[in-house]
């Protein structure tokens, strides 16, 4: 019987078949043609994980609508606007200039941060087939490191271990989705790539993804045992 990806619950067939979570969520993909929408992944979930994830994607589809370069299909700016106009009809999350233009609009951080962890969950469970954190069994510290929020030494060290050791795997299309999820290693060998084998995975230290989204925006997530924070805290002299 499979697991839920994100809280660990074991799920009947007919749950797994009606709440199955997609990564990232399908809205990324919407105005593609048809050949960027195979293959995406997709995880088991139950009805309350499946249901919250619902509730807080949207807002880093709309986040990267509004960052787009110009790279992307035009509609999913369009989107953007319409969906942030749509759930806040008091505009109370655009600032205007005095000259009564759009010049910025508020996106709550706390979702976006939220999506990136549901994400990597979801990645986690893909690859391993098992739950990373099962609700009341938590062994590992969940991060989001942005370049927003002033992630950037962090995720510099990540992403250059990441791409000098392996290969972007895709959910969907390259263009859309593309990830790499890996243990982390102070050193590895050439019979660790294209990669890591896993003995046990509730033992290892730490893992690492990095996750870039419409070609647009890219998070690095970290997942680290409580046993090792607390060495380098130790060995920090924190």
């Amino acid at each position: 019987m499979n697991t839920c990806y994100d809280c660990g619950k074991p799920l009947t067939p007919e749950e797994e078949k009606r709440n199955g979570e997609h990564v990232p969520a399908q809205n990324h993909s919407a105005d593609y043609e048809p050949e960027y929408k195979i293959q995406r992944i997709k995880v088991p979930s139950c009805f309350d994980c499946n249901n919250k994830a619902s509730k807080h994607e949207d807002e880093l589809r709309n986040w990267i609508g509004v960052k787009n370069n110009g790279d992307q299909p035009n509609e999913i700016s369009a989107k953007t606007a319409r969906g942030v106009i749509r759930k806040n009809p008091s505009l109370d999350r655009l600032q205007f200039n005095d000259k009564g233009q759009v010049e910025a609009v508020k996106f709550n951080p706390e979702d976006i941060i939220k999506t990136h962890v549901k994400n990597f969950k979801g990645l986690f469970y893909y690859k391993y087939k098992k739950t990373l954190n099962p609700r009341g069994a938590e062994k590992y510290t969940i991060e989001v490191h942005l370049i927003e929020n002033g992630g950037e030494d962090f995720m510099k060290m990540a992403t250059s271990y990441l791409l000098r050791n392996f290969e972007w795997q895709v959910s969907g299309h390259a263009k859309v989705f593309q990830y790499i999820l890996q243990p982390y290693r102070d050193k590895l060998n050439e019979s660790d790539k294209p990669d890591v084998k896993v003995d046990d995975l509730e033992t290892e230290p730490m893992y690492l993804a990095i996750m870039e989204y419409n070609e647009s925006h890219v998070a690095v997530v970290s997942a680290a045992n409580k046993e090792f924070l607390q060495k380098q805290k130790e060995r920090l002299g924190k």
